[in-house]
């Protein structure tokens, strides 16, 4: 069970976008984004908080096995994922919900319609 936990995270470390963020492919928790990344570059910051709080789990328990040296990496890679979700992720007012294949930010504070997608308020901004 932990190595395939193991290569899961590592699968979806290496499933990122241009931004870093987690690749959104045909969808992810909204059926409403199932298009946003269907050439391959949609990138979903849901997946992203998802696989951040995988990286957390992940380095307490290696730290629970007395694995360190996957702790490191796992606390590693949070905190750059966390840097990436801030810098991509965030409007200034509330996170996205994703970045489709043509670069556009769904579910911006600055979009006409769309604006609000239920579930995006999160502890992410809180650096701790």
């Amino acid at each position: 069970m932990w190595e395939h936990n193991l290569q899961a995270i590592e699968f979806l470390w290496n499933d990122r976008g241009e931004h870093g963020l987690s690749l959104m492919h045909y969808g992810d928790w909204c059926d409403l984004l199932d298009k946003v990344g269907v050439a391959g570059r949609g990138e979903s910051v849901w997946m992203s908080f998802a696989l951040a709080r995988a990286l957390r789990l992940v380095a307490e328990i290696a730290d629970a096995t007395g694995d360190a040296d996957i702790a490191v990496l796992c606390r590693q890679r949070f905190a750059a994922l966390q840097e990436k979700i801030l810098a991509h992720g965030w409007d200034g007012e509330w996170f996205l919900a994703a970045i489709n294949d043509d670069g556009m930010a769904i579910g911006s504070a600055s979009a006409n319609e769309g604006s609000m997608f239920i579930n995006l308020k999160t502890e992410m901004g809180a650096r701790n």
